[in-house]
């Protein structure tokens, strides 16, 4: 090969290479701008949509703290109503939760409570408990004295409630007012009930009374809460009206329910399958897993006369006769003896006047006033209890779960 050859292949070469060199360069330079053009910055999605980065770049962007955000500014579908974990879920006496269900993410909002030591009964869901903040410090701003009674309710506080229900007030009354544990909305962590100081913390009709539930129902709203179980609706709720028990279902949600004056069986369009009133007796409690001899009164057996007994009696009536033989002989002997027999100085004893006809009818009243303990008609929360300063105070009912507690006065704050 000639000199002048060899230096044009050369020079092919060198202008080989560099054209291969600038296509590198040009196709890497596209391919970085192509992928840089499908690249989106944090503030362009949207919540809840599905990121493609593999390597979980924005994952707070879409992580289970901002689907609760996304949940809580949208009004829920159907499906949510019965998704156990959802802020929108339906609990009644129809649909309970999973068997074995407790939140998550339980904790005990910063508000006063009528017990200053711990209690499952002080905690609610993350989301229930900072909302319950805003609406008592709101409440605490209009001069209202809201107080925190009974929020979180495992299924075995639940279960220790409803069968001491039937025992004290009977299958019909608890039925009305108490869930069958499984069947509580307090066991979701969603649900508080509150009352007043002015009404010894009760939960019961004397609460609709006051400034703090009136208030109570005109604001609750406005802070994701809802009066689950309202007035002249407990043939669609299946319990009575009970205006401290509250339910958190987030601010967008519980608007569109206070504005159209809906339950969440209304807002849901859920029919009842069973009659709410017929729905369990003594014969089916063990299909909603009641031991009956959690709730059967046993009366204390009899014990029948044996003959050493008999004649123990005997011989204590003959006794009570001889000695009453004896105090009737010397009360003969004092009244024949002679007038102003005595001790210097005494004076004879009067008898006491006949009372007078207003005196009586008094004497009359009081024993009508009287009232023994637990005659009168109560209502207090499905699942609530009730309170007193210094005393046990019995609760009225709701879902119901009147829990009868002896608890420290006062309320203290966490």
């Amino acid at each position: 090969m000639t000199r002048k050859k060899k230096r044009r292949l050369k020079k092919v070469a060198m202008i080989g290479m560099s054209v291969i060199t600038l296509c590198g360069i040009s196709y890497i330079s596209i391919a970085a701008l192509s992928e840089a053009s499908e690249t989106t910055f944090s503030y362009e999605h949207y919540f809840g949509e599905e990121s493609s980065d593999k390597d979980g770049e924005y994952d707070g962007i879409n992580g289970e703290e901002d689907l609760n955000m996304n949940e809580e500014d949208s009004l829920p579908d159907k499906d949510d109503m019965l998704k156990s974990d959802s802020i929108a879920v339906l609990v009644n006496k129809e649909l309970p939760l999973p068997e074995g269900y407790v939140p998550k993410d339980l904790t005990v909002p910063d508000v006063e409570f009528q017990i200053s030591y711990f209690d499952e009964k002080k905690q609610l869901r993350a989301m229930a408990a900072n909302a319950l903040e805003e609406l008592f410090l709101a409440a605490k701003e209009e001069d209202l004295n809201l107080i925190a009674i009974s929020g979180y309710r495992s299924y075995q506080r639940q279960y220790d409630i409803f069968t001491a229900n039937i025992r004290k007030k009977g299958l019909e009354h608890t039925m009305q007012f108490s869930a069958k544990p499984g069947y509580s909305e307090h066991q979701t962590g969603l649900s508080i009930d509150v009352s007043t100081k002015a009404i010894k913390y009760r939960l019961d009709a004397s609460f609709a009374t006051t400034p703090e539930s009136k208030w109570l129902a005109e604001n609750a709203h406005l802070y994701g809460y809802i009066i689950r179980y309202q007035e002249d609706k407990s043939e669609i709720t299946g319990y009575a009206y009970e205006p401290w028990h509250i339910r958190y279902v987030g601010k967008t949600f519980a608007d569109y329910l206070y504005r159209n004056n809906l339950t969440l069986e209304e807002y849901y369009e859920f029919e009842p399958s069973i009659d709410y009133a017929n729905e369990i007796t003594y014969d089916n409690l063990v299909d909603f897993g009641i031991d009956l001899e959690d709730v059967i009164v046993t009366p204390e057996p009899v014990t029948e006369p044996t003959e050493e007994t008999e004649a123990v009696t005997e011989e204590s009536e003959a006794e009570t006769e001889a000695t009453g033989e004896s105090e009737a002989e010397e009360d003969r002997k004092e009244d024949t003896s002679p007038k102003g027999e005595g001790t210097k100085g005494d004076k004879p004893q009067a008898e006491d006047p006949a009372p007078t006809e207003g005196e009586e009818k008094e004497d009359v009243a009081d024993d009508v006033n009287e009232v023994p303990e637990d005659t009168t008609e109560e209502t207090a929360d499905p699942e609530d209890e009730t309170t007193g300063e210094s005393e046990q105070q019995t609760p009225s009912g709701s879902d119901l779960d009147d829990e009868t507690t002896e608890e420290t006065t006062g309320a203290g704050s966490m």
